[in-house]
Parts: structure tokens; C-alpha cells; sequence
């Protein structure tokens, strides 16, 4: 409740400096408001969606909905709020912790893989600032935009994850050692920066089409080697392996939406 008072605040205040500061500034046929409703997608070739499928006919979807307001002839500063759903394949993720082996009395490197699938849905809140680069006025003409987004998303069904040790020494100490600290439904945040490309035409001086390509980048997000922790724990993999496929899910997507020009 106190994350959703700040933001609200936040968004609020930015509207009343952006409409003082810049309240005799113009844009399309003196039109400075554009609210948009937006699909972004993009193949799920190597990753699950929602529906845990894969392959080229196989899409990731995230809906939008964007506030945008006109700074001057070529700039337009916007708040953006888009939901997302998808899943995440455990068989794909690999935990490297350090295991104690007391027969040996020696420690043991110990590699884990998953097995199973996990839910993904989350909401994401951003500002941007979208710059055009022909000769038109904003909102007409091919643009660039950059946009930071706060990420809030929760993780379910991870009750039906399972975990299986790939090294070789007894089950007896390896799963003394693993004991499940899975909640029901697991929370986190994080940050999410974007770059976009495209087009956006007017038609009847009032509906706004557009078009466009986005690449986005998440923190810690990078798929790569084992993940490496100092103690095992399977939130830490969970943790993981949400980041990789929220990296991917939002690494390149096609956009397309439909605006309208207020006042």
C-alpha cells in the first residue's frame, strides 16, 4: 500500500511540473495529451510463454497502456504501465553451492539442475522520453524513445518444482542438506531500462497508430554460467532463473498500438 501512495504521488507530480512548465507548448493540430493502449510480442523460440509452449508459432505477450504528453515540436515525456504473464522452464537452470561431506570431512562442489515449471506474472511502471526524428510534430513521424521501468512481479506454483543433485556422492548427505525453502508464492523487484524504434501516423487528426521495436535490458538478468551461492537454496534458484526468463521475455519485442489525442 505505502509502494502504491509513492507512486501514485510520483506520477501525480510529474504531470502537475510537466503542465506548468510547459503549458503554452503545442503539439498535433494543438493536441498535447496521447493516451495509448499497446500489445508487445515477440516469438517464444527459446523460452516458454504463458501457456509453457515453444517454438516460432509460440508468442510472449506483455499489454501496455501509455500517458503521454508533447514537451515541444520533436520531444514527449510519458508514464507507461504494462501487465505480462509467463512461465519459466527449471530444467534449464543449473545452482552450483559448496557441500560439506562429513565421512570425507572435506567440501564437495555440487552442481543441482530443476525440473518442472513455475508461473510469472507481474506489472511493470515506467517514465520515458520519446524523441522524432522527422520533420513532423509530435506524436507524427518515426521516433526513438528510452524508458525505465520499476518491475514488481511474484512467482507461483513452484510447488511443483522438483530438484535433482548431478554429482555423484551419497543421496543420504545431499538431501540432509536440501531442505526445500519454497514459499507458496515468492515476490520481487527489480529494474528494467528500454530502447525503442518506430513509426507513429494520425489518422482522422485524432487516432494515433503505431508501430515500432523494443530491446530492453534487466539487472542480474544475464543467462550464463552456474549460479553460484555460499549455502544452497532453492528461493536463490527460483530467484535465478525468473531474472533469465524476464531478461528474455522483454530482450526484443514488437510493438504495436492504438492512441488517441485528448486535448
Amino acid at each position: 500500500m505505502k509502494n502504491t501512495k509513492k507512486i501514485i504521488v510520483f506520477i501525480l507530480s510529474i504531470t502537475l511540473v510537466v503542465s506548468s512548465v510547459h503549458a503554452q507548448v503545442s503539439g498535433y493540430m494543438g493536441k498535447r495529451y496521447l493516451l495509448t493502449a499497446e500489445g508487445l510480442f515477440s516469438p517464444a523460440i527459446l523460452n516458454p510463454n504463458f501457456n509453457t509452449n515453444s517454438g516460432l508459432t509460440c508468442f510472449n505477450f506483455t499489454k501496455a497502456l501509455s500517458f503521454d504528453y508533447v514537451l515541444n515540436r520533436k520531444k514527449m515525456l510519458g508514464l507507461t504501465f504494462q501487465i505480462y504473464n509467463t512461465t519459466f522452464d527449471a530444467n534449464k537452470g543449473i545452482l552450483e553451492y559448496t557441500y560439506f561431506d562429513p565421512e570425507n570431512q572435506s567440501y564437495c562442489q555440487v552442481y543441482e539442475e530443476g525440473n518442472g515449471y513455475a508461473e510469472i506474472f507481474g506489472y511493470n511502471i515506467g517514465i520515458n522520453i520519446k524523441m522524432f526524428t522527422s520533420d513532423w510534430i509530435a506524436p507524427l513521424g518515426r521516433y526513438v524513445q528510452f524508458e525505465a521501468f520499476y518491475m514488481n512481479y511474484t512467482v507461483s506454483e513452484v510447488s511443483k518444482l522438483s530438484f535433482g543433485d548431478i554429482n555423484d556422492f551419497e543421496d543420504y548427505y545431499y538431501y540432509e542438506m536440501a531442505q526445500p525453502d519454497l514459499d507458496a508464492k515468492s515476490f520481487y523487484k527489480n529494474i528494467l531500462l528500454t530502447f525503442s524504434t518506430g513509426k507513429e501516423r494520425i489518422i482522422y487528426n485524432r487516432i494515433v497508430l503505431r508501430r515500432g521495436f523494443q530491446t530492453g535490458f534487466i539487472f542480474s538478468g544475464l543467462p550464463g554460467e552456474p549460479f553460484k551461492v555460499d549455502r544452497y537454496t532453492e528461493s536463490t534458484f527460483v530467484k535465478k532463473m525468473t531474472r533469465e526468463r524476464l531478461y528474455c521475455h522483454f530482450l526484443i519485442n514488437f510493438r504495436f498500438g492504438v492512441g488517441i489525442l485528448l486535448y
